[in-house]
């Protein structure tokens, strides 16, 4: 088990190189052109939705680093205590959220079931509870990319309307369509270098996540597997012996 892993640093670092890069861009002019060659506005709709998720997944970090700090601190404790050969899950001071309502569910099952205790429906639901922090983020990074394909159908309808439009091949009539064709084809690459631009790092920043469930179920799995279900089989054990 990894002690000292903590995901808001990771997700930390990985924020300050993306605001680097693009601090950069911005320093090179890169970004204003980005912004103000899209007519159509979606490119500044994509980069705002990119704030504001980015935003939302800093909140959902700290939550799953806290949930990962509690399944850390709690396998020292039983570490400590099995080293003392004193290990009692009834007695263990369990810690808030959805580790300590595992924990507490294990315990509500041992005490009305009989033999083994099977934790996989458990596992399973702590699972989907802590996949339910960031299933949306994926969802949303998926509509950004799709907010860029809109962008590139637009563009490419705007450039074609120009063509379908041609009634003469004077020079400002050809002039003009030119002028329209380049508008479309700029919307067109504008919004999806602007929605690759939001989605990669997006779907880094979620990667983070995503790899703190991991780890929180991995940690989880142990404490519960060498520690606590242990302790609480043998405590049946030895109220059936003393019966």
């Amino acid at each position: 088990m990894d002690k000292q892993r903590n995901i808001i640093i990771d997700q930390s670092i990985l924020t300050v190189l993306i605001l680097f890069l693009i601090l950069a861009g911005v320093y090179f002019g890169y970004i204003q052109e980005l912004l103000l060659h899209d007519v159509s506005m979606i490119s500044f709709v994509i980069f705002s939705m990119w704030a504001v998720i980015t935003i939302v997944l800093f909140k959902n970090t700290w939550q799953l680093n806290n949930e990962l700090k509690n399944t850390q601190k709690l396998y020292t404790i039983l570490e400590h205590q099995y080293k003392n050969d004193d290990v009692d899950i009834e007695k263990l001071d369990l810690p808030e959220g959805l580790i300590g309502e595992y924990i507490q569910n294990l315990k509500q099952k041992n005490n009305l079931g009989i033999g083994k205790i099977d934790q996989s429906i458990l596992l399973e639901n702590l699972d989907v509870q802590l996949y339910k922090k960031i299933r949306w983020s994926f969802f949303l990074t998926n509509k950004i990319t799709n907010l860029g394909l809109l962008g590139t159908a637009i563009g490419f309808a705007v450039a074609l309307n120009a063509l379908f439009e041609v009634e003469s091949f004077d020079f400002e009539t050809m002039k003009e369509i030119l002028t329209q064709v380049a508008v479309g084809m700029g919307i067109a690459l504008y919004t999806t270098i602007s929605a690759l631009l939001a989605s990669v790092p997006l779907k880094a920043q979620t990667q983070v996540l995503e790899s703190g469930v991991d780890h929180i179920i991995n940690n989880v799995t142990k404490i519960t597997e060498v520690y606590v279900i242990p302790s609480l089989e043998r405590t049946n054990y030895e109220k059936n012996q003393n019966q």
